[in-house]
């Protein structure tokens, strides 16, 4: 990751992002599609990024406490969703009386319909490779009605809103779609707990 930073790029761009997102479309495709699949994506993107994150703490200690931030939200963010997925499967009928608060929120539904949903994710992770090229050099220069400037840097700031709104809709989903759920279905259980001591 520091001897070649061009090869990991690379190599981190098709593996974390072409292919993945082939992988998905050939799996919906063929009609190949299974829980353990969606798993198994979920992990494997969150462990290059997180991988990806560790590396840029090393090359930018001084930034070390914002690239933490976004590992802990590339982390809590799937397992919050798992977690309420197994609490409504098993208390699946509570949990079909009541939908999902992310249906409802215009921010979400954007965020969750194709192309938009790869776009963004493919924004963010370009923005992240080129603060990570920027180490190592300020890359071609480009000129544009009189004014020079590095080609990372412009490549950043221009996808720099797509890891933003990324990281907004991730918090989101925390506070209306998981906690909430979360907090219904363990009020739900006590009150079913009190309810049988009382009786």
């Amino acid at each position: 990751m520091l001897r070649h930073p061009f090869v990991t790029v690379a190599l981190h761009l098709t593996g974390n992002g072409i292919l993945d997102v082939f992988d998905g479309a050939a799996a919906r495709y063929f009609k190949q599609c299974s829980k353990f699949g969606e798993l198994l994506d979920i992990a494997t993107d969150r462990c290059g990024r997180v991988g990806f994150a560790m590396g840029l703490c090393a090359l930018y200690p001084q930034y070390m406490f914002p690239i933490q931030l976004l590992v802990c939200l590339e982390i809590v963010g799937p397992l919050s969703d798992l977690y309420r997925y197994l609490w409504t499967t098993k208390n699946k009928p509570e949990a079909d009386q009541k939908s999902q608060v992310v249906d409802d929120w215009w921010l979400l539904k954007i965020f969750f319909q194709e192309p938009i949903l790869s776009s963004v994710i493919l924004g963010q992770d370009i923005c992240v490779y080129m603060i990570y090229l920027l180490y190592f050099t300020p890359g071609p220069t480009v000129s544009l009605v009189g004014l020079s400037f590095s080609l990372w840097q412009a490549l950043a700031w221009l996808t720099l809103p797509f890891l933003i709104y990324r990281q907004i809709v991730v918090c989101c989903l925390l506070v209306t779609s998981s906690f909430s759920e979360l907090a219904r279905l363990h009020h739900l259980q006590d009150s079913k707990q009190n309810e049988k001591r009382i009786n």
